[in-house]
């Protein structure tokens, strides 16, 4: 049986505190906020903020809900 890693969804909400992500905010800001900042999306590999934060959509969030419903679907979409 093989591990998998559930920590990604953890990590991407540490990024997002420690690049002082607040709401509301648009996507450009985000981006820019995102600095250098990687998140661990796997027991061995890290994807730099900027990148996660490019998939996602729409280009403003009004709160964190609406932000973090962008990022789940920004993830269902890169796993098929």
């Amino acid at each position: 049986m093989s591990a998998y890693f559930d920590s990604a969804p953890h990590f991407m909400v540490k990024a997002v505190r420690k690049a002082g992500i607040r709401f509301p905010i648009s996507k450009a800001e985000c981006l820019e906020k995102a600095g250098e900042l990687t998140v661990k999306v796997d027991f061995d590999r890290t994807v730099p903020l900027r990148v996660i934060l490019e998939s996602m959509v729409p280009d403003f969030y009004e709160n964190g809900a609406s932000f973090y419903n962008a990022y789940v679907s920004a993830q269902m979409k890169a796993s098929k």
